[in-house]
């Protein structure tokens, strides 16, 4: 072999939480069943947190059970849906990580929504608490009032 082995590719939770590489023959059925616990809002064992910071603004850390970083084990994820850090990334090796750089990054998604008084008129880039944006941005003031901008 020439170069550097390839790193593992697919994993599943211990049950501790603890990342246990595994071929493809025992990893598909812990995933699916992952997947199917989650799409039917039950618990499903790679959901590390989930957090709505205000409506329409999420912060989600998942464990992937897929590894497409051959330097450095990327196990886990955490990706920020709405508001001004949107599409934001960021992954980590081990659960305990995942969990920190969570914390983190909600605490980042808080910042910038409170540094950002204006909403913007990009609908993907609006900062406004759903509730309340006929009452509080101006953008949306004037867009009821005018009609489209």
């Amino acid at each position: 072999m020439i170069g550097r082995p390839l790193a593992p590719m697919l994993a599943v939770l211990g049950e501790h939480n603890e990342v246990i590489v595994c071929e493809y023959d025992h990893w598909h059925p812990w995933y699916h069943a992952a997947l199917a616990a989650q799409l039917s809002g039950g618990v499903s064992p790679n959901i590390v947190a989930q957090e709505t910071v205000r409506p329409g603004v999420r912060v989600s850390t998942v464990f992937l059970g897929m590894n497409a970083n051959a330097q450095h084990p990327t196990w886990f994820e955490t990706r920020v849906f709405g508001g001004p850090l949107d599409g934001e990334v960021a992954k980590y090796a081990t659960w305990a990580e995942a969990e920190v750089g969570h914390a983190r990054m909600a605490e980042r998604v808080r910042g910038a929504m409170t540094e950002t008084t204006e909403c913007q008129p990009d609908p993907h880039s609006c900062n406004c608490p759903l509730p309340t944006i006929l009452e509080s941005c101006e953008y949306h003031k004037r867009k009821r009032i005018m009609g489209p901008l």
